[in-house]
């Protein structure tokens, strides 16, 4: 059996990234804060090295967390099938297993798919294995071997550095961009690459995640490697396109582009290595009109080329020169790297990701991006992109600097507090990290727990909650978290209610639609800890009649009836606010206990009622507090006081209880609340109607025959007669005169 493998399928075009997403910690600190920290001179990590901030994060997180969050968040922001990835390709520095891949971690996120298959596995060198891992993703795309589905590839890393003077050039951050044919940011093939062995900055001791650094070589390093590799993807772009060049790299220059993007160590360095560019221009072709102005050109062309790499004369002519176009064509390019620092494998891609994040989408359609990818030890290389179509989906999708803008800038202490927790827990075993959760996005990986054979579990911060309100009247009040506990609950507030019009007479009344049920506040929590407290429209009075008054002798109901809500209460009416609450006077105990809530209609003829604030004593105006006679006798005996009513009934006081006409007014009452008349029909809504109170008599019991004492004064027995405290039904007091004797 012969199997033919030839495919009359059309190779795929244009492939390059579909979508992208970034990730980075919570946290960052700024390194102003670590300049005075470290007690070095001012502007030594700001202006020297170009930093303004560094991320960081603590035990919570690793490499494995950065992964499985950044491609989750790729996933699920750009609602790819899980099943339509082919392949994953991994580039990370931040080694935690000398054997498994990260790349098996990210398998978890498919499994539910039952997707098992997909190629690609982790690449490994410093800062460059994000793009080996890049140009493996594109490569396969493009190769026989590819099945017609995408590929993601990832990219991050967690930058950690020992205390000293490479600490402000640490960082943290990831990447994660869905690779495939007809993408709106397209690959150019051809890539200028130079590697050397080198030992310029390396991490030989597997028991630290800090590297051996030796920091003057890894300039020179750096700026070499950018030489070497834009020369030869100069020579190469000549060759493919203008092959009669007499000097090839005379003919490709960097105005070619129209930005810049370059792996960022440090501010400092990026600035440099587009300068360097400037100056390869300025050795092919020295007589070109923008190097008119460069001074002692002959002198600068004639420097041996190792010495060049440190001369400060050329650095600084060329950084100058450079300077405008650097404004143009690099600044946009570098706004993660200021907010987050160096994030090894992910920083050249936050580079791009900015770029679409920092120059309208409409703006950078036809443009082209140089790339200049660099890892330690060494590995660079310099390609090419052309953004062919809109990137503002991926721009709105990733909003990023509303994101970098959110990162929480905590004091340097708490940096050093973490940096501690990573450095005693490295290569632990059998612990449970010790890092906040608080101080993880929402929806983010952390690690949950190392086992006794080192195996990592994960788990996942409760994401934000997102909450469909169809909102028609409703009024929306963000309020800042409460400082502690739950937010107390709040009084009710007076609402005015637009009174009922008049019903206009109709031969046939149509069926009443029922009132809008009436909805309490809520208060719903998020986790951006805001509270959004929604308030329901006014609502409709409960006191309109079901019954048709008559037209003819109808009563006006007040121009403006106030109801207290939301605590909607037919007896808490009242025509005015509320005076405020006096000081209680000195009264027994009982008489306070008594102010109990009860029914109690509207106010009738515009009298005002007096309101349940006000203390019983008070209520009945022109009533003594309590009976002065009454207060007199019973505070010579502290022992009464305290008593209360269950005490004085204890002792042989006892409760009457009689009805008396209060008063006879004109009111209108729905028709629930009308007493029905002798006859046992409901009486005329205008009609005159008596005011029944129900009265509480306390009666104390008799007394024997005995004296006060007061101190030297004594009192003559007395005989004790009947008296009684009035306890009327609206709450207020009325004590008559009594005699009491007590022995």
């Amino acid at each position: 059996m012969v199997i033919n493998f030839a495919s009359e399928t059309a190779r795929p075009t244009d492939v390059g990234i579909l979508a992208m997403e970034m990730y980075f910690p919570r946290r960052c600190i700024s390194e102003v804060d670590l300049e005075v920290f470290d007690g070095v001179a001012q502007g030594k990590y700001t202006i020297g090295l170009g930093q303004e901030y560094m991320a960081c994060t603590d035990d919570r997180e690793d490499i494995n967390s950065f992964a499985l969050t950044a491609v989750s968040s790729l996933l699920e922001k750009y609602n790819i099938d899980p099943k339509s990835i082919g392949r994953i390709d991994v580039g990370t520095e931040t080694i935690i297993d000398k054997s498994k891949s990260v790349k098996t971690v990210l398998m978890d996120l498919f499994a539910e798919s039952g997707n098992f298959d997909i190629e690609g596995i982790d690449s490994k060198n410093a800062c460059y294995g994000s793009t080996a891992a890049l140009f493996n993703a594109i490569n396969w795309i493009e190769s026989r071997s590819w099945d017609g589905r995408n590929a993601i590839v990832f990219a991050g890393d967690i930058a950690i550095y020992a205390e000293g003077g490479a600490r402000p050039v640490g960082g943290a951050g990831a990447c994660a961009m869905l690779i495939g044919p007809n993408a709106p940011i397209v690959f150019e093939p051809i890539h200028g690459t130079h590697m050397a062995n080198t030992y310029d900055f390396y991490k030989p001791n597997l028991s630290s995640e800090y590297p051996e650094v030796d920091g003057p070589k890894s300039i020179t390093t750096y700026l070499g490697a950018l030489d070497n590799s834009y020369s030869r993807y100069r020579e190469k772009t000549a060759r493919a396109t203008k092959p009669q060049a007499e000097d090839p790299k005379s003919a490709i220059s960097l105005e070619e582009f129209d930005y810049s993007v370059f792996h960022s160590p440090y501010g400092k360095l990026v600035q440099k290595g587009h300068a360097r560019l400037l100056f390869n221009d300025f050795l092919s072709n020295p007589s070109k009109s923008a190097f008119a102005n460069v001074a002692e050109a002959d002198a600068i062309r004639a420097i041996p080329y190792e010495k060049s790499l440190t001369d400060k004369n050329i650095e600084k002519t060329f950084v100058a020169l450079a300077k405008p176009i650097y404004s143009a064509s690099v600044a946009p390019t570098m706004a993660c790297a200021k907010r987050c620092g160096n994030m090894y494998t992910g920083s050249l891609y936050g580079g791009l990701a900015s770029l679409l994040s920092s120059i309208p989408s409409d703006d950078l359609v036809g443009k082209r991006v140089s790339m200049f990818a660099y890892g330690s030890g060494c590995a660079a290389s310099f390609y090419s992109i052309r953004i062919k179509g809109s990137p503002k989906d991926i721009a709105e999708k990733m909003d990023l600097l509303a994101r970098l803008q959110a990162m929480k800038v905590v004091p340097v202490e708490e940096y050093v507090s973490a940096m501690g927790l990573r450095e005693k827990n490295h290569n632990a075993v059998d612990y449970t990290p010790e890092g906040s959760l608080d101080n993880l996005w929402p929806g983010s990986y952390y690690l949950k727990h190392i086992d006794s054979k080192y195996r990592r579990a994960y788990a996942r911060v409760p994401a934000a909650i997102e909450i469909d309100l169809t909102l028609e009247d409703d009024e929306i009040e963000v309020l800042p978290p409460a400082p502690t506990g739950p937010p107390a609950r709040q009084a009710s507030t007076p609402r005015l209610v637009t009174p009922l019009p008049a019903p206009t007479p109709q031969t046939q009344t149509p069926p009443r639609e029922p009132a809008p049920r009436r909805i309490s506040p809520e208060v719903i929590e998020l986790d951006d800890d805001d509270v959004i407290e929604i308030s329901s429209p006014i609502h409709q009075s409960p006191l309109r009649p079901e019954t048709k008054p008559d037209p003819g002798d109808r009563i006006e109901l007040p121009d403006t009836i106030i109801q207290d809500a939301p605590m909607l209460d037919i007896n808490d009416l009242s025509l005015e606010e509320r005076p405020p609450v006096p000081p209680p006077p000195e009264f027994p105990a009982f008489a306070r206990q008594i102010d109990v809530p009860e029914r109690r209609f509207g106010p009738m003829n515009g009298a005002r009622r007096p309101g349940p604030s006000l203390p019983p004593a008070l209520r009945a105006g022109g009533r003594t507090a309590l009976g002065q006679k009454f207060q007199d006798a019973l505070a010579s005996d502290k022992l009464v006081q305290s008593l209360g009513l269950r005490g004085l009934k204890e002792i042989g006081w006892r409760t009457e209880k009689r009805d008396r006409i209060a008063s006879v007014e004109r009111t209108v009452l729905p028709s629930w609340a009308r007493p029905p008349n002798d006859k046992g029909k409901d009486r005329d809504p205008g009609e005159r109607i008596s005011r029944t109170i129900t009265e509480t008599r306390l009666i104390p019991p008799r007394a024997q025959k005995s004296q006060i004492k007061s101190g030297s004064e004594s009192y003559p027995p007395r005989k004790p007669r009947k008296s009684s405290a009035v306890v009327h039904r609206d709450n207020t007091v009325k004590l008559e005169p009594i005699d009491l004797s007590f022995s």
